[in-house]
């Protein structure tokens, strides 16, 4: 796996106020691991890096959440959003790992069936 990005990179291991992301690429595949809080900021990060990551080529997008221990509408909605450039460009976007914090706000919001373990 290799780092994608430089520092100045969205898509690279950066701080978006309390949360981080580290995106690792294989080819057309990425795996980005969200960890701390995924609020206004976090979500706008996940989505430009994710918007990135797309007009590079990248076809599949894996987010992990295993290490947020906190999502608002606002990170929620930088989810859907990035969701949707990845399905928009033909590919195929997974969201996992999540904590019990990040599922429960899922559950809530009604849209398990686009981020949730059965997601398409």
């Amino acid at each position: 796996m290799e780092q994608v990005g430089d520092e100045s990179d969205p898509g690279d291991g950066v701080d978006a106020g309390s949360m981080s992301m580290v995106c690792d690429r294989v080819g057309p595949r990425v795996v980005m691991v969200l960890t701390g809080d995924l609020d206004l900021v976090g979500g706008d990060a996940v989505e430009a890096a994710v918007a990135g990551l797309v007009a590079d080529g990248v076809e599949q997008v894996w987010v992990r959440a295993e290490g947020v221990g906190f999502m608002d509408s606002s990170g929620l909605g930088g989810l859907l959003a990035a969701r949707a450039k990845v399905v928009e460009a033909g590919g195929v976007f997974r969201f996992g790992s999540a904590t019990d914090a990040v599922a429960r706000v899922i559950e809530l919001a009604g849209v398990g069936d686009l981020l949730g373990p059965t997601a398409v």
